[in-house]
């Protein structure tokens, strides 16, 4: 897979959540058999060579059934064979990304926060926009849930795939 999927339905990991990584696995090969066509491999307290073995076995679930993106490390993203990397809002421009070696092929995601930063991230050539928080969430404490209206607001002003995130239930 390499095009961002309509409908698209992304899982978002959490191994603390899971059980461990190898529960994480078994649950993320069970919701890709269920229709989940996109995962953000999202661990970011894992050290380098840990969050590689995670996707590389993350990336044989998901191959030619869904996507697999990497949070934040582009170097772990090219190495497993991602079809895409995602960035924090703050990370600086996705074009970036497309000039290291390996990363032409990658789907760019970033977060996105406000209407302004939908259209930066968008004008910086991201594939995909990830927005929220959208409802309270544990996974984002501290942060202002911006509701429904966010993504509306967002949708009128770019014209790339949006995933809303943040309390998704």
């Amino acid at each position: 897979m390499s095009a961002i999927p309509f409908p698209f339905v992304m899982l978002v990991t959490d191994r603390a959540v899971a059980g461990g990584p190898e529960r994480l696995v078994a649950m993320v090969r069970a919701a890709v058999a269920d229709g989940v066509n996109a995962v953000q491999l999202r661990e970011k307290d894992l050290p380098p060579d840990a969050l590689l073995h995670l996707a590389l076995d993350l990336r044989e679930v998901t191959r030619g059934r869904a996507l697999l993106f990497v949070n934040g490390d582009i170097e772990t993203a090219i190495a497993c064979g991602a079809d895409g990397a995602h960035l924090p809002e703050a990370h600086g421009d996705p074009e970036l990304i497309l000039e290291r070696p390996g990363a032409k092929r990658l789907l760019v995601s970033r977060a996105v926060h406000t209407v302004a930063a939908a259209g930066d991230a968008t004008l910086a050539r991201a594939d995909l926009l990830v927005a929220g928080t959208v409802f309270p969430s544990d996974t984002h404490h501290g942060g202002r849930a911006a509701g429904v209206g966010l993504i509306a607001d967002i949708r009128r002003a770019v014209a790339v795939p949006i995933a809303d995130i943040g309390g998704i239930t």
